[in-house]
């Protein structure tokens, strides 16, 4: 073929002249003609080509089809062409004619000119080159090679100077092919005519001959004839007509009323009639055989039309044309009644087949159409249609097949199309799209690429690479490589999802896998894993994130990253890589149970009733004794902090980091590296308060206090603080350090002194206070010290007299300093400075009144504050800092704090855990790490990095900024800084913000989500959406807006500034922003790009607008009224009054097509189509017709203005009673035809009316409700109500009342006869209203029955 390249192909200057007039109106472009020339010739000697008529001129094209307007593919072009397709073939091509096409030659002209406009006649518009002398297309003689060559022309009609060219072929075969075919030809030809004809039944074979001739002496061209056989001799008369220029002699005619023309046919059976050449009749039991053409065969079989070339027919009733087309008969009158056109086409058995196309067979079954390409169609089955190329159809019936290379096997009401697809025992599926296989799946319904469906009815799926098998009833599964097993009413969607065994769930995102029987739940997100390893089933869980696993649990919601949990109930797990876990085999007993956990990796086994947050904790079961079932230990606590390890907890607060926890009970623990545990029973109990840094407690089941550092604790009811100190004793207190063992619970309070030189320690007490009341002191220097009996012996050592009254000092008295009333100062470089004051440890400072400070370095400056530990610092009254470097500052009160590095000012009643943490808050609870907590009250603040203000906010969760009060948050990275309102509103998700204005009691979850101004009591979800003004409404979706109260709004980019809506789709906008309560006002929006300011509207389509002019004004907006389509027309008088409009118009030209008004007028710019087919109207019976009788098909007269039966005595004939109008007039369904005044001439008189201002109540500035205005009072019209109108009574329709009925003026209509019409004569009406047979009246079109005919009325009749 000739390289034809889009360089080549140009616009002349006369055609880009005659395109410059069509682009400016003057005339219209019109191809007249196409031509091939064998001619190369320069760009500029192409462009400048005129004339109707050119030299080297070959032949003109065939138009075959104008496809309309085609964009570039590429879109490299910036204009519009129109794709056509011309043909030049050789038909026409005798010998020596043939030619080389090297130019395509577009003729155009200008049409519809005015009369002053130039008429520039039959130009050369456009021409293709190919690429040279030595590139063409060859175009043979047709008795060499029958050919035929296609061009797609891509026509330029706008400013751009070049269009592309493609080019194709059809029905173009080389010389060698087509010689080799015609061998093959004629040697089927001579087998045919050596062995008989055809694959006949029984055997049969059609046995050519050629017959003896007498001599040619009878003028009329009679000439007789005879054949031998074994058996017989066979004689006849040959008939020939010369109706060609061939010789007599070539054409037999044996069967009776044979009639034979043309060359080398033969005619045996009955009542043929052949034409053409070589064609053959049947045996002599065909008849009624007509062939034409060359080669054709008519075995056995009647009745039969066959056409064309090669074509074998054995068929009855049978019509063929075309080439090697085959109707095989394989059992005796088994094939029949077939239209078999085309190409190599092949009916094996069968009756009613209508097959067409090129190599299709249809081997078994009735009343299939076939087309198409090398299709088959085989087995029982019938009632297929079968179209496309090499599609299998096999024991199937009443199925629709179209494609290429699809199968389908024994499935009946089946539905093919696409490519490779496969359906197999399954009735009633569908499958389109590429390599789809549907298998054993009732009703099933497949699209896409590459999916398998296997016994799952009445599924539906999509998408590329999915497999659904295994009793998968019902569900729906799209996307990507996704593999369904018996999972049944699921939805199923995204990439790489396993689901089996798990019915009545929503699974998208991908690598997910939910199975073993899941139920009941939703899956999103990618990598996780839903399924049952120990229970017969699970339901209600919801599991969002990445990589979460959810094992034999039940009502769970999980989120973040790499999240784990088995055997869990009604919980909520968040944060990243945490695991719960279910330890002991009690089908009873869950890992969590009614709990939310948070953090990072943290390890829960059977908790209850709790919150759990932080980061590497692990908590887990615990048995007490050994004794299994004693206790569940692990519940109703709130747990946080870092790589804390805990065996068993119940009732408790745990914070802090790397302590180690085992069977406690009713505590709170907090400080670094402590170790606490207990054996007890149900019966007992902890009561442990334990902060500080790797101290050890061991309870045996009654309250203990430890804090400072390394401290152990055994004794019951018993206190240790400073450090290495250890409480053995019941009821004791021990601090200092270095304390000697109580072993034997001598003493009530134990201050210790000893120390520690590298490895060795050497302990001492220095104070002691036995259980008689005696103080043991080393060192004391005393003054009026006395014994209880005052007797003066006191058992003192290193003890000393401080500066204050009744102070003392102990330990290293030239170092410590107690100057307060009855203060007391122990240890190294401690300092009581205040009264009532004491201090202990190292360097820890008490300058408060009753103030204490334990521990190394700790200072204790308020009134009433307690600190211990290392470097921690209280300046608050009443307030308690422990752990490593903890501050309190003058301005709070009342605080406790724990933990490392946390500090609190401005804090009142506060509890501050964890590390790093900053506290102003009043009341407030705050553990984890890194959270900063500005101010406010009753807050709870955990997990890593928040910072928080405002009152009565719970916030867990990662980097959460929140400024605004009672909200819950969780999540990462929300900002909620709105400063009013805020009650009751939960946070959730990643990035979302409230930042200003009014939130109240709103819900908030998904991905950077805004709140800007006002949201009360919304749910709000999704990507990307913004909240201006909302209250009580539901928002998801993508990049939506909303203004909207009470409403409902989800899809992608619509703009909401209404009251009471529901809105979907895409980019829609109703309502006005700040006038919610004007426009947009309880309507329903749905579909793209629909503009809504109405009230109570629908707008469902694309494009629609139920508002005039480009602004919002009072009275411009429709209300009450629905809109259908695309893109209405939104003037004012097209809007106004209509209660429904149908638009059909484009983004450039609005259009309605159909409006009914709030009158009942119906307007519409098409036509209007019914099943009914006459005009009528209700008139009332003068009787009444009170024996409620049948009169339909009556003629009628006018009695008045009611209605009686005509007769033969009637002049005037009105009407026909009708049964089915197409029109009805006078027609009161509704209501009474008076319930309305009018006046003399029926229209209806209407009235003014008040509607009342519609009303607000709101709070104004002041903080006082106040009643505004939002739509003020207006004046409409209304119809005005008869006095006599009682609405109480019930209204019979005229359609259920005997007395009215339908008369027809106009149309078809069936009528009661006497049985003497006949059909083309006239009626007229008898006795009874029915009618008889008249030389002129009413027109009879058909007799219907015995009793009924079909007659025309175009009007009333005189006679």
């Amino acid at each position: 073929m000739a390289n034809w390249k889009q360089e080549n192909t140009i616009l002349t200057n006369i055609g880009l002249t005659m395109l410059s007039k069509a682009q400016v109106g003057l005339g219209k472009l019109e191809i007249t003609k196409i031509i091939a020339r064998d001619t190369v010739s320069t760009p500029d000697e192409n462009k400048l080509l005129t004339g109707s008529t050119l030299p080297d001129t070959k032949q003109s094209a065939v138009l075959l089809s104008a496809k309309g307007a085609v964009i570039y593919p590429d879109n490299s072009q910036n204009a519009d062409a129109s794709q056509i397709t011309a043909r030049f073939s050789n038909e026409t091509v005798g010998v020596g004619q043939s030619f080389k096409i090297r130019q395509v030659v577009v003729f155009m002209r200008l049409t519809e000119l005015a009369d002053s406009d130039e008429d520039m006649g039959e130009v050369p518009y456009m021409v293709a080159q190919s690429e040279g002398e030595d590139d063409y297309d060859f175009m043979p003689e047709f008795s060499v090679n029958p050919t035929a060559i296609n061009y797609d022309l891509y026509i330029l009609h706008s400013g751009v100077a070049q269009i592309d060219i493609a080019v194709k072929t059809a029905g173009y075969v080389d010389e060698d092919t087509y010689n080799e075919e015609i061998t093959n030809i004629w040697n089927t030809i001579n087998s045919i005519t050596t062995n008989g004809v055809g694959q006949n039944t029984n055997g049969m074979t059609f046995d050519v001959w050629t017959p003896q001739y007498t001599a040619d002496d009878d003028p009329s061209g009679a000439r007789n004839w005879s054949k031998s056989t074994d058996t017989t001799q066979i004689a006849g008369t040959k008939s020939a007509e010369r109706f060609n220029n061939y010789a007599e002699n070539d054409n037999i005619a044996v069967g009776i009323g044979c009639h034979v023309e043309g060359g080398g046919n033969v005619g045996i059976s009955n009542q043929c009639h052949i034409e053409g050449v070589d064609n053959h009749s049947g045996s002599d039991n065909t008849w009624g055989i007509h062939i034409e053409g060359r080669r054709n065969f008519a075995t056995i079989g009647w009745f039969q039309h066959i056409e064309g070339e090669l074509n074998q027919s054995a068929g009855y009733a049978t019509h063929m044309e075309g080439q090697k087309n085959k109707a095989i008969n394989t059992n005796s009158e088994n094939v029949g009644i077939l239209h078999v056109e085309g190409v190599n086409n092949t009916v094996n058995d069968g009756i009613i087949h209508h097959v067409e196309g090129t190599n299709n067979t249809v081997d078994k079954g009735n009343v299939h159409h076939v087309g198409g390409n090398g299709n088959s169609v085989s087995g029982s089955g019938d009632c297929c249609h079968v179209g496309g190329r090499s599609n299998i159809v096999s024991d199937t019936g009443e199925a629709l097949v179209l494609g290429r290379e699809n199968i389908v096997r024994n499935s009946n009401q089946a539905n093919m199309t696409g490519y490779k697809n496969v359906i197999v025992n399954s009735v009633g599926a569908s499958a389109s799209g590429t390599v789809n296989t549907v298998t054993n799946s009732q009703r099933a319904n497949v699209t896409g690429n590459n999916n398998t469906v296997n016994n799952s009815s009445s599924s539906t799926v999509s998408g590329d690479s999915n497999t659904v098998s295994d009793s998968c009833f019902e569900s729906s599964v799209s996307g990507y490589s996704n593999t369904v097993t018996r999972s049944e009413h699921s939805i199923i969607s995204g990439q790489n999802n396993i689901i089996s065994d798990s019915n009545n769930s929503i699974v998208s995102g991908r690598t997910n896998q939910v199975t073993q029987n899941v139920h009941s739940s939703i899956v999103s997100g990618a990598g996780n894993n839903v399924h049952n390893d120990n229970l017969a089933s699970s339901i209600s869980n919801a599991l969002f994130g990445t990589n979460g696993i959810l094992i034999d649990s039940s009502e769970v919601i999980m989120s973040g990253n790499g999240n784990s949990a088995t055997r869990s109930f009604c919980s909520i797990l968040s944060g990243k890589n945490n695991s719960l876990i279910k330890n002991s085999s009690s089908d009873s007993t869950f890992s969590s149970e009614h709990s939310v956990i948070s953090g990072n990796e943290n390890t829960i086994s059977q908790t209850r009733n709790s919150i759990l947050t932080g980061n590497k904790n692990t908590i887990s079961d615990y048995t007490p004794n050994g004794v299994s079932g004693e206790r569940f230990p692990t519940c109703n606590i709130v747990t946080s902090g870092e790589i804390n390890t805990i065996y068993g907890l119940f009732s408790s607060v745990i914070t802090g980091y790397n302590n180690s926890i085992t069977n406690i009970h009713d505590s709170v623990i907090g400080g670094k590296d402590n170790t606490i545990s207990s054996e007890v029973l149900d019966s007992g109990t902890n009561c442990v308060l334990c902060t500080g840094f790797n101290c050890t407690v061991n309870n045996s089941g009654h309250p203990m206090f430890v804090t400072g550092s390394y401290n152990t604790i055994n004794g019951n009811n018993s206190s240790v603080m400073g450090s290495n100190n250890i409480a053995t004793g019941y009821d004791q207190v021990v601090m200092g350090h270095y304390n000697v063992e109580d072993t034997e619970n001598k003493f009530a309070l134990i201050v210790g002194g000893g120390a520690k030189n590298g490895e060795n320690v050497a302990r001492k007490n220095i104070l002691e206070l036995d259980w008689e009341g005696k103080l043991h002191i080393t060192g004391l220097y005393v003054s009026n010290i006395w014994n209880e009996d005052g007797t003066g012996t006191l058992n003192v050592w290193n003890i000393a007299d401080g500066t204050g009254v009744g102070a003392i000092i102990a330990n290293n008295i030239a170092e410590n300093k107690a100057s307060g009333l009855y203060s007391f100062a122990i240890g190294n470089l401690t300092e009581s400075s205040a009264n009532y004051a004491f201090s202990t440890g190292n360097g820890s400072k008490a300058q408060g009144q009753s103030a204490v400070a334990t521990g190394d370095y700790c200072e204790s400056y308020a009134n009433y504050s307690f600190t211990t530990g290392h470097l921690a610092k209280t300046k608050s009254v009443s307030s308690q800092a422990m752990g490593h470097n903890v501050s309190i500052d003058a301005s709070s009160v009342s605080a406790f704090m724990c933990g490392y590095e946390n500090s609190a000012s401005n804090a009142f009643a506060s509890f501050t855990s964890g590390q790093t943490n900053t506290n102003q808050s009043n009341r407030g609870f705050i553990a984890g790490g890194q959270n900063n907590v500005l101010k406010g009250e009753n807050g709870f603040v955990a997990n890593k990095g928040n910072n928080v203000s405002g009152n009565n906010n719970f916030v867990a969760g990662v980097t959460n900024t929140v400024g605004s009060n009672g909200v819950t948050v969780f999540g990462e990275s929300n900002e909620i800084t709105a400063s009013s309102g805020m009650t009751g509103s939960l946070f959730t998700g990643n990035s979302n913000s409230a930042k200003s204005g009014i939130v109240e009691a709103t819900f908030m979850s998904g991905y950077k989500n805004k709140i800007n101004s006002h949201s009360a009591h919304d749910l709000i979800s999704g990507e990307s959406n913004t909240i201006y003004t909302s209250e009580s409404s539901v928002i998801s979706g993508y990049n939506n807006s909303t203004y909207a109260y009470h409403s409902a709004i989800v899809g992608n980019g619509n703009q909401v500034s209404g009251c009471r809506d529901i809105v979907g789709g895409f980019q829609n906008e109703v309502g006005k922003s700040g006038q919610q309560d004007t426009f947009g006002i309880s309507c329903v929006v749905s579909g793209t790009s629909n503009q809504c300011a109405g009230r109570n509207n629908v707008l469902i389509g694309e494009g629609l607008k139920d508002y005039y002019g480009t602004e919002f004004i009072a009275g411009a907006p429709n209300t009450n009224s629905a809109f259908f389509g695309y893109y209405n027309d939104d003037s004012q008088g097209t809007l106004e009054n209509s209660v429904l409009t149908i638009g059909g118009g484009t983004f450039t030209e609005a259009r309605t097509v159909t409006r009914i008004l709030k009158s009942g007028d119906i307007h519409t710019a098409g036509t209007v189509s019914t099943n009914g087919a006459d005009l009528s109207e209700w008139f009332e019976w003068k009787d009444g017709n009170k024996l409620k009788e049948d009169r339909r098909g009556l003629f009628v007269t006018l009695d008045g203005e009611n209605i009686v039966l005509a007769d033969e005595n009637t002049s005037y004939i009105h009407g026909i009673v009708s049964a089915r109008p197409a029109l009805v007039g006078n027609n009161y369904e509704d209501s009474w035809n008076k319930k309305y005044l009018t006046d003399v001439f029926g229209a209806i008189i209407y009235e003014d009316y008040i509607v009342p201002a519609e009303t607000k109540t709101v709070v104004n500035e002041n903080g006082e409700e106040e009643v505004i205005i939002v739509v003020p009072e207006k004046i409409e019209q209304r119809p005005m109500l008869n006095p006599d109108y009682d609405p109480n009574e019930v209204y019979i329709p005229r359609s259920k009342r005997p007395e009215w009925s339908y008369v027809a003026s106009i149309g078809r209509l069936v009528v009661v006869d006497d049985g003497s019409c006949v059909a083309n004569g006239y009626c007229k009406p008898t006795t009874g209203g029915i009618a008889t047979t008249s030389d002129k009246g009413f027109r009879v079109m058909k007799r219907v029955d015995d009793t009924h005919i079909l007659v025309w009325i175009d009007r009333a009749i005189i006679f």
